[in-house]
């Protein structure tokens, strides 16, 4: 029997093989052909734009610009806290120093009080005395008490002594009858304090030392002093020079006495030490 196709054959097999070309031709155009709307857009532009290998994606380089800004807050926030702690370090430590201070003009005020202001001022003015001066005076002598009396029998705030309040009511015909009672009255005690104090700045020429010396110790004392070159040139007398170290030590408590309370109480009134004696 004859293998050789017939015609007949030979159409049938070549037009399965034109059914299964167009077969062929339609897959192709469905999946990746030219026309094909549906196919992956993917083109050269597309990988030209693919980063290489190991290089951060867009969303990567989002995320380190977002820990950069993190880290400059963390920063921006240590220094921050930092710049209040410092502040408040230094509040607390001007605190402190106001308390100090504070403390300190406290304990100043508790050692050198004044009481009985109006009545100094009365005779300071009186008599032409500063009386932040007098002030340091009572101070010294009696620390502001009325009714102080020394072992020598000295009265009240200036501590007048009998014999000198005697001698100085003769000055004061207003007052009578007299009596050395009358040294605890703290107005009568000022008075004759004061008037004292003005009779000594006339005698040594409102020399400070001198009349402070003169309350202390006795005109006639420094008088001797300053006639002794041992102490004196003749006419000034120094602190340091003076014999008697009760006096000596008096002189300086009353002279800065009188310097605190010249700044602290009564201002600048444009009165000077000796000026105002």
């Amino acid at each position: 029997m004859s293998t050789e196709p017939t015609p007949r054959r030979r159409r049938t097999a070549q037009s399965e093989l034109e059914a299964g070309m167009r077969r062929a031709t339609a897959q192709s155009d469905n999946g990746f052909g030219a026309n094909a709307d549906n196919a992956p857009q993917s083109s050269y532009r597309d990988m030209d734009a693919q980063p290489a290998a190991g290089a951060p994606t867009r969303r990567k380089k989002k995320k380190l610009i977002t820990g950069g800004m993190i880290a400059a807050l963390v920063v921006s926030v240590v220094l921050l806290g930092g710049l209040i702690v410092a502040s408040l370090g230094f509040s607390g430590y001007a605190a402190s120093m106001r308390s100090e201070s504070e403390n300190a003009y406290q304990k100043l005020m508790r050692a050198y009080p004044l009481r009985y202001r109006e009545e100094i001022e009365k005779s300071a003015k009186q008599y032409g005395l500063n009386p932040a001066f007098v002030s340091a005076i009572v101070l010294c002598e009696s620390s502001f008490r009325p009714d102080a009396e020394s072992n020598l029998g000295a009265r009240g705030l200036m501590q007048v002594m009998e014999n000198t309040a005697s001698w100085i009511a003769e000055s004061f015909p207003d007052i009578y009858p007299y009596s050395f009672d009358l040294m605890y009255d703290p107005e009568t005690n000022l008075r004759f304090g004061c008037w004292y104090l003005k009779y000594l700045s006339d005698r040594f020429a409102g020399d400070p030392v001198k009349v402070i010396s003169a309350y202390h110790a006795g005109a006639g004392n420094v008088e001797a002093w300053i006639s002794n070159e041992k102490y004196s040139d003749g006419v000034s007398l120094q602190i340091d020079n003076i014999p008697m170290d009760n006096t000596k030590s008096y002189v300086r408590k009353v002279t800065k006495a009188y310097g605190i309370y010249q700044v602290y109480y009564f201002g600048d009134n444009g009165q000077t030490l000796d000026d105002s004696l």
